[in-house]
């Protein structure tokens, strides 16, 4: 596989009724979940851009911040939004940064009297609709233990510049730390949520790999 590619999630919520808003924002994490399923490609950020009217001359703060974070973590923005959704002016602070944006088309609206919905979304997608329990992981695949080696150094590479981040920001105990990743939508390398312990496994791992070097 190539290298481990960085992304940060951009998601709009729409100017409608609650339950819209809900149906929207889950349709757009399913499809950008579905876009991250290959194991080399990782999220580091996400942000969700509150209901707003179109139009303006300059991109939007949330909008901004993604940048921001895409140019700090060599990340490209990935977005499940119509073309047309972005608006120039985003598009103009995004090209003036050197970001990539990737446009995805939303996920299919489930039916309105679908019982399971869990359909929705992947399986193994990093995030699932309010309410939703995750069906259980599936099994594992035969791959070489060499290969997951390799993946599991690739994603600690990735990972440790958000890290570093969170410790300048003060958060330095591995409970703290695992907090703000997981406040930050941000998943381990296998689609799960982050503890003390999977963080310093992270912690370890990049620094027998600096030793090494």
């Amino acid at each position: 596989m190539g290298e481990t590619a960085r992304y940060v999630a951009y998601f709009r919520m729409q100017a409608a009724g609650e339950a819209r808003q809900r149906d929207a924002l889950a349709r757009q994490r399913a499809a950008v979940a579905a876009f991250l399923e290959p194991r080399e490609r990782i999220l580091v950020g996400e942000f969700t851009e509150p209901a707003r009217r179109s139009g303006g001359d300059s991109a939007s703060e949330t909008f901004a911040l993604a940048i921001e974070r895409c140019r700090a973590l060599g990340a490209t923005l990935v977005a499940a939004l119509p073309d047309a959704a972005l608006g120039p002016a985003a598009r103009r602070a995004a090209a003036a940064a050197g970001i990539a944006i990737v446009l995805l088309e939303p996920a299919a609206r489930p039916p309105e009297n679908d019982a399971d919905p869990a359909l929705a979304a992947p399986a193994d997608a990093p995030y699932l609709p309010l309410g939703v329990r995750r069906r259980p992981p599936l099994p594992p695949t035969a791959a070489a233990p060499a290969g997951n080696r390799r993946k599991a150094d690739a994603f600690a590479r990735a990972i440790l510049p958000v890290i570093e981040q969170i410790r300048a920001a003060g958060a330095t105990s591995l409970t703290d730390i695992a907090g703000e990743l997981n406040a930050r939508q941000i998943r381990t390398a296998r689609g799960r949520r982050w503890y003390p312990a999977t963080v310093r496994n992270v912690l370890n791992r990049a620094r027998r790999r600096a030793g090494d070097a």
